[in-house]
């Protein structure tokens, strides 16, 4: 058809590379082209003028005010997630606005923040555009939960502009647990962080250096008790780390107390912006997957379920690391394109290692690297760095060692057979919610199985609170059987793996890990703590996974 020439002449793209609404009115203009005699210069101009205005004509109308409940396919399992969006009248004239992301509680939904506070009221009265995804429910935003935060992200970003310096994630509860972790993953994305009534990965806060944390909790939270905010504000303190904490009196773990603390986490954020060019930058984590951060980048680090630390300052024209001596890893990457090391271009850069060792990098190899954007690369056999293309930066893929839903179908039971064969005792005290439901794809990956452990919380330090009790079998088998008067009810239920008949004359060695320490005191009263010492769990989990390859 000679409408289709005239298309690919004025727009240089086929009619089904143009968006749907150029679709919808060239299918009313196309018969007025197909008499070639009949088209004059102006008719094409105009319909040229009409295709390509059109296009941002619509994307600002969907800019639409107020609540709206939207929906992502999700690139893990192709299902259809929900997520809640505020957007605020400051939007309307298509400038972007800044993003404050709620992380809902356990139990929750993606709809109880605009349904159960006054979020919207605050976010239209501040000009801010409020998410609130759903994370999968109860994941704890850890795997697929923390996946799910950050497709929502994603898809907002495609209908609505975002200020991307002034992106802030609050957080009650779980949903502040999730504001700690999510956070100390990727502390480069947020201006600010707000947990409330929840608690955090101590050894990972020092990752969140530039967030200015805001913590909030209740002195007579009977939910999440009110010391864990307190260590990890004197955690911070320690590291020297700006941040505020808040502590309630009276106030329980009712989340009422957010819209009562909207206008003073109003007032920390407001015209807070993200850190992007930090001079210096600490990488704390125990999983493959949280491996960067601003100009930073730890490659193939292997932490046998231990904490790797790499550190790096930049002042004036040297570069100083700071790692152990028995960190293994593939390399570490330093983009030489971020904008930190712009005043660098012209000059000798000093690399300090570990030990004492140096190396220096020409001011013409420097000024070519960062004009192109290029990587400084230091692999781990010596302490030596090469330019490398920017390709390097690109995340290495997850590969999984279950696959299949019969391999992943217990993860719990799976971890608790590995603590097991390490610490000999006669079972293990395990619950599904210290951890996370199996994958929807049916697959565990073995940053997967790091994320899954993460969940342990203090289950990190050896035989915290005695964690090895003398148990007679008349009280497991009565205990377990009705666990209403002492398992949390948010909790599911307990289970002692392996999962055998207990004979009650008897009396067993169980290992209880710290998450579930004070239900089995409340629960087993009677029952008497052996000191006998048990390795990190994570250790003794990731060791396991290491030497079999597989689940």
């Amino acid at each position: 058809m000679y409408s289709g020439v005239i298309l690919t002449e004025i727009h240089g793209k086929r009619e089904e590379d143009l968006p749907s609404t150029s679709r919808f009115l060239f299918s009313i203009f196309a018969p007025l082209f197909e008499i070639e005699a009949k088209v004059t210069k102006l008719a094409v101009a105009v319909l040229a003028l009409i295709l390509i205005l059109i296009p941002s004509m619509t994307s600002a109308e969907t800019v639409i005010p107020g609540p709206q409940p939207r929906k992502f396919t999700s690139v893990i399992d192709h299902t259809e997630q929900p997520y809640n969006l505020f957007v605020p009248s400051a939007a309307a004239d298509g400038k972007p606005v800044p993003l404050v992301i709620a992380l809902h509680g356990h139990g929750a939904t993606w709809e109880s923040w605009f349904k159960g506070t006054k979020v919207c009221e605050w976010a239209e009265k501040e000009g801010y555009a409020v998410l609130c995804p759903h994370g999968r429910g109860n994941y704890f935003y850890l795997g697929i939960g923390e996946t799910d935060v950050w497709e929502a992200l994603a898809d907002v970003r495609k209908n609505l502009s975002i200020d991307d310096d002034r992106i802030y994630l609050i957080g009650h509860s779980m949903g502040g647990w999730g504001t700690w972790n999510i956070a100390a993953s990727r502390p480069d994305v947020f201006a600010a962080i707000v947990p409330m009534s929840s608690w955090a990965p101590l050894e990972l806060l020092e990752n969140v250096q530039y967030l200015n944390p805001l913590i909030i909790h209740g002195d007579n939270d009977p939910a999440v008790d009110v010391q864990r905010s307190r260590d990890a504000d004197a955690t911070l303190a320690k590291l020297g780390i700006a941040h505020r904490y808040i502590e309630l009196p009276g106030v329980g773990h009712e989340s009422s107390m957010i819209s009562d603390m909207l206008p003073t986490i109003g007032d920390h954020i407001r015209g807070r912006r993200r850190t992007k060019a930090p001079s210096r930058i600490a990488i704390n984590s125990y999983t493959r997957r949280r491996d960067s951060a601003y100009w930073l980048t730890i490659r193939g680090a292997v932490t046998d379920g231990r904490k790797a630390h790499v550190g790096a300052s930049l002042e004036t024209n040297a570069l100083t690391f700071d790692y152990a001596d028995d960190l293994r890893f593939d390399s570490i990457l330093v983009d030489l394109g971020n904008e930190a090391f712009a005043p660098l271009a012209g000059s000798d850069l000093v690399l300090r290692f570990p030990g004492g060792a140096t190396q220096t990098i020409p001011a013409k190899v420097m000024k070519s690297a960062a004009s192109s954007a290029q990587v400084l690369a230091i692999h781990s056999a010596g302490n030596k760095a090469e330019i490398a293309p920017r390709e390097v930066l690109r995340p290495p893929a997850n590969t999984p060692i279950a696959k299949g839903t019969s391999a992943a179908a217990d993860v719990t039971g799976v971890i608790a057979q590995f603590i097991l064969a390490d610490t000999k005792v006669d079972g293990v005290f395990m619950s599904p919610s210290m951890f996370l439901p199996s994958p929807p794809t049916g697959d565990i990956s073995y940053d997967d199985m790091f994320d899954y452990i993460t969940r342990m919380g203090g289950v990190t330090r050896e035989n915290e609170g005695s964690g090895i009790f003398s148990v007679t079998g008349a009280d497991l088998v009565q205990k377990l059987a009705d666990q209403k008067d002492w398992k949390p009810s948010w909790w599911e239920n307990v289970k002692c793996y392996p999962e055998v008949e207990f004979d009650e004359a008897k009396s067993y060695r169980i290992l209880v890990p710290p998450p579930l320490l004070s239900a089995f005191k409340k629960g087993f009263p009677s029952a008497k703590p052996l000191d006998v010492k048990v390795r990190d769990l994570r250790q003794i989990i990731m060791e396991a996974v290491m030497t079999k390859g597989e689940l």
